[in-house]
């Protein structure tokens, strides 16, 4: 592949997105408004099961292969907005 693949709509600025390494091969990749799975093979991105908004969150892949999800803020705007406390996991 050459050169990078186009982000999709509604996934936010580099700096408010967060993203794991799944042991299949894809990126899980959150951000903004959206959560996308990355495929490098296919060169291209997919949406998936969107959890809460959140820019800037710590992504962590686990031993199991779930994705936890944690902190970050919630965007207004172009503001990072109010701080969350929480955390949610995502099972690809």
């Amino acid at each position: 592949m050459t050169g990078s693949p186009a982000a999709p709509a509604g996934l936010g600025w580099p700096w408010s997105l967060g993203s794991a390494l799944l042991p299949d091969g894809r990126v899980f990749v959150l951000g903004g408004s959206t959560a996308q799975l990355y495929d490098p093979v296919a060169g291209a991105f997919a949406p998936t099961v969107s959890p809460i908004v959140r820019s800037q969150p710590t992504v962590t892949l686990l031993d199991d292969g779930t994705v936890l999800i944690a902190g970050g803020s919630q965007p207004v705007g172009d503001t990072p907005g109010r701080a969350l406390s929480s955390a949610e996991l995502f099972r690809p």
